[in-house]
């Protein structure tokens, strides 16, 4: 009996399907982009803070002018050098039926979206660096008091109160905005709550946004979705946070380019490089909080 079997017709797709990732940065509205901070030529970068001062009482009619000592300090920023490198081979892409160049580009964009967030996310409850006079670095952890103890819940509307409260302590402004880093299991906890279903406890509805619902805000935070959280044991460590307190700069922004390159025979090559680096500025106006999983 013939093997025609070996002239059975295959049939492939005329272009590449793209598996599913998160395509754009979701935290790099909510960090300080300071335009000089933007395109920066150095290997640190450095935010200057000044710290609090109060007044004194006058007790004496003619007393001397007070002078007081206004606390400065400064957070530094290390950049880091990002990329990702890809070759498309001329040989190749004459037998395909799709160049995969243009879809190569488009993951090497998503690539770079990610880790530009995990370079904040690390930052918002990292180390920071705390630099003297003598240009001396002395580590800061992010305090006790700005973390939330997973006590055994996940996300809990107490847990959600206890974060609004410190950070009303600590004199959060009214104009700030604060974003909450939170991963897919916390976001099923919090449309679990009863007043977040419910209009008797809201004066105002939550806006949930798109349509993964990976964006929502309620109870004056924006919460965004995330897969880039840390997983402590059973706990996953959400984030909380200011754009105003994360400092983030770049010397090198993410633009992709593709060239023939000489090297390799003028195969093609595809590159997307990027210099950045972030810190904590103000820690009072960040909080970590443990959820269970």
């Amino acid at each position: 009996m013939s093997d025609i079997t070996v002239a059975h017709a295959q049939k492939f797709a005329a272009d590449y399907y793209m598996l599913s990732e998160q395509k754009d940065s979701r935290f790099s509205a909510f960090v300080r982009n300071d335009p000089d901070f933007m395109n920066i030529q150095a290997k640190v970068a450095h935010y200057n803070r000044i710290g609090n001062v109060e007044m004194r009482d006058r007790t004496t009619r003619n007393a001397d002018t007070p002078i007081m000592d206004v606390p400065h300090s400064r957070r530094r920023i290390s950049m880091t050098d990002k990329e990702f490198g890809a070759l498309v081979d001329k040989n190749d892409a004459v037998r395909l039926m799709a160049n995969p160049t243009n879809a190569y580009v488009m993951k090497a964009v998503r690539a770079a979206n990610r880790e530009r967030d995990r370079v904040i996310l690390t930052a918002v409850d990292g180390t920071a660096k705390s630099m003297d006079s003598d240009d001396a670095a002395t580590d800061v952890a992010l305090p006790a008091g700005q973390k939330i103890a997973v006590d055994g819940t996940g996300l809990t509307l107490d847990k959600i109160l206890e974060s609004s409260e410190i950070l009303g302590v600590n004199e959060a402004d009214d104009d700030q905005e604060f974003v909450w880093a939170i991963g897919p299991k916390q976001r099923t906890d919090l449309f679990g709550l009863t007043e977040f279903k419910s209009a008797d406890f809201n004066g105002q509805k939550p806006m949930v946004i798109g349509a993964n619902k990976n964006t929502i805000i309620w109870m004056g935070f924006t919460f965004k979705v995330s897969n880039l959280l840390t997983l402590s044991g059973t706990s996953r460590l959400t984030k909380a946070w200011a754009a105003t307190a994360i400092g983030f700069a770049r010397g090198l922004s993410a633009e992709p380019k593709v060239y023939p390159r000489g090297d390799k025979s003028l195969n093609v090559q595809i590159l997307i490089e990027e210099v950045m680096g972030a810190t904590r500025v103000e820690d009072e106006l960040v909080l970590q909080t443990a959820c269970l999983e």
